[in-house]
């Protein structure tokens, strides 16, 4: 997360900049709009990488599901091999069982083998104490052949019997010997099958403890991304609020300077109607001192001609003709000017003017100052020409040096060059209008270093 810091920090800058309040008295309105145009900049990066930070988020949600999911399928895993582990134990006690009691079983067919040859050794030993005689000697004994006969019957039988007995019982215990030998052969495999069982679940363990530590490996990292993206989301709350707040107070400043402007057109037109009726009377007094000059003898009319000739300058008028290019290369943009605000006064739309108003008739035609290439042309608020500079034109001269040209006209008389155009000095740009903020026709003209707005007298011819 260390690549977020350095945003993070450009946001926290953004919102403590905008958090200082801005008065009418400090913050003129193109201020006012530079700051909403950086908070609803930083607002666009903001969403941008809240974009970038969102599909991470699904991203590691998507491991961290994945890495459940593999968990949950080696818990099923280990719980079938732990259920086959308890089923071969069973198996192999159950074997076990069975080979003891076999190994029982053996034991008592040696015992009744043992006994039965006992039976029988007793018996040929009483037989020989008890006769001590032969089976030939039995037969001559006899008192008659049937006798013979009978007894050597008898003795034959009970032979057949005892072998028979022996013989079975050997039978019985060679078969469970080999009883015995399956039993531990099944023992053996039983056992190397419960040893590979369990073999597989310490495997199926140590699978389970690595992938549960990639679980939460991936739901820290899933979770600290949801904090980020927390954070970036109170931090996009927080700079909606400040761009509405920067809004508002850009609207009730716009009001103010509408109320100002308006009062300030009020008392211009109150001025020109006590001007336009002191000229009156200043017309008819000359008139009456023309009429009783003309009543007098020898009076001549032709002197006041001959004091006449051309008209004054007005107060504060330029008069360019004649006037070449400054050191700067710039000539004044409108031919013999009357300059009615200089460069950092107070105006009703601006606490300090950036640049010099130059009033003169409408329509009258604004030049370039310079040879240069248009950077813009067209409504300072786009939408809007009663904002602002209203129509306006910028000139770029050099890499450092520009030329702004405001409240230019917009309707019949709109500027007649474009961006990218390239432009020779005293070329003309457009015509003096009344568009933006402004109280009557006049150009607002700038000269800006680095975007920086100086004073113009000084890149002027003087």
């Amino acid at each position: 997360m260390h690549r977020y810091r350095a945003p993070l920090v450009l946001l926290l800058g953004v919102l403590a900049m905008l958090a200082q309040p801005a008065t009418a008295g400090a913050d003129s309105l193109t201020q006012l709009q530079a700051r909403i145009a950086q908070a609803q900049q930083a607002l666009k990066e903001l969403a941008a990488r809240r974009q970038g930070q969102q599909v991470q988020v699904e991203q590691l949600r998507g491991v961290a599901d994945s890495s459940t999911a593999e968990l949950r399928r080696i818990d099923q895993e280990l719980l079938a091999t732990i259920s086959k582990l308890n089923e071969a134990e069973s198996n192999l006690q159950r074997v076990q069982q069975e080979q003891q009691a076999l190994e029982q079983q053996i034991a008592e067919k040696q015992t009744q083998i043992e006994q039965r040859a006992n039976v029988y050794g007793a018996r040929l030993r009483a037989l020989y104490k008890f006769t001590r005689t032969s089976p030939l000697e039995e037969l001559l004994a006899a008192r008659s052949f049937s006798d013979a006969l009978q007894r050597v019957t008898m003795m034959q039988a009970v032979t057949r019997v005892d072998n028979y007995l022996l013989a079975q019982l050997r039978a019985e215990q060679q078969d469970l010997l080999k009883t015995r030998e399956a039993l531990q052969q099944k023992r053996a495999e039983e056992q190397g099958l419960r040893d590979e069982i369990e073999r597989q679940r310490q495997v199926l363990v140590q699978r389970r403890a690595e992938q549960a530590a990639a679980v939460a490996r991936a739901q820290a990292q899933q979770q600290q991304a949801e904090v980020q993206l927390s954070a970036w989301d109170q931090q996009a709350r927080d700079l909606s609020v400040q761009i509405t707040a920067l809004q508002s107070q850009y609207q009730q400043e716009l009001a103010e300077i509408e109320r100002q402007r308006q009062l300030e057109e009020q008392r211009r037109r109150e001025e020109a109607a006590r001007a336009a009726a002191q000229a009156t009377a200043t017309a008819q007094a000359a008139a009456a001192a023309q009429a009783t000059a003309r009543a007098r003898p020898g009076t001549s009319g032709s002197g006041a001609g001959a004091q006449g000739g051309a008209p004054a300058p007005l107060p504060g008028q330029i008069t360019t003709s004649g006037l070449g290019p400054s050191a700067s290369g710039l000539i004044w943009p409108l031919s013999n000017p009357v300059v009615t605000t200089e460069f950092g006064e107070r105006t009703f739309a601006q606490s300090f003017h950036t640049g010099i108003d130059l009033a003169q008739s409408l329509y009258t035609p604004v030049m370039a100052a310079g040879d240069g290439i248009v950077l813009e042309s067209g409504l300072a608020v786009p939408g809007h020409p009663e904002q602002s500079y209203g129509m306006m034109v910028i000139i770029g001269h050099s890499q450092t040096l520009s030329t702004l040209y405001a409240h230019l006209d917009n309707r019949a008389h709109a500027p007649v060059v474009t961006a990218g155009q390239q432009v020779k000095r005293g070329q003309v740009i457009g015509y003096v209008g009344m568009t933006g903020l402004t109280t009557g026709p006049h150009l607002h003209f700038e000269v800006r270093v680095s975007g920086n707005p100086q004073n113009p007298r000084s890149f002027l011819p003087r």
